[in-house]
């Protein structure tokens, strides 16, 4: 009888274990961190050690969202050029260097434009 008693406790002490261990990555799943991949197999390998459950633990709280923002602030500010798919602002005007003529995408459509530039 004294044995299902301590087979019922040891149980207790292996599933509140394994919760523990895995605590870094459930915490970067709920985050959403980019990296969450690597920091479960950081954890499942080197967890056991009390350095590497630390490391995965604090990469796990690590602030993604400042890059992310700054990329995106980046990529709204620029577009592709239709004609060479260079990367320029959205302000940019559009300068053909053979015939010399400009125009601006906000003010006139690109093919009303074209077909005035190629009429010249």
């Amino acid at each position: 009888m004294n044995n299902d008693y301590s087979i019922g406790w040891m149980l207790l002490f292996l599933a509140i274990a394994v919760i523990v261990y895995f605590i870094p990555n459930w915490i970067a799943c709920a985050r959403k961190h980019h990296n969450a991949n690597a920091i479960f197999v950081t954890n499942l390998l080197l967890g056991w050690t009390a350095l590497g459950w630390i490391a995965a633990l604090i990469w796990s709280l690590t602030s993604v969202t400042a890059k992310t923002s700054e990329n995106t602030e980046k990529r709204s500010e620029s577009k592709q050029c239709p004609f060479c798919a260079e990367t320029i602002k959205k302000e940019a005007i559009i300068y053909f260097k053979r015939s010399g003529f400009r125009f601006f995408q906000k003010t006139v459509g690109i093919s009303r434009s074209l077909k005035f530039a190629y009429s010249l």
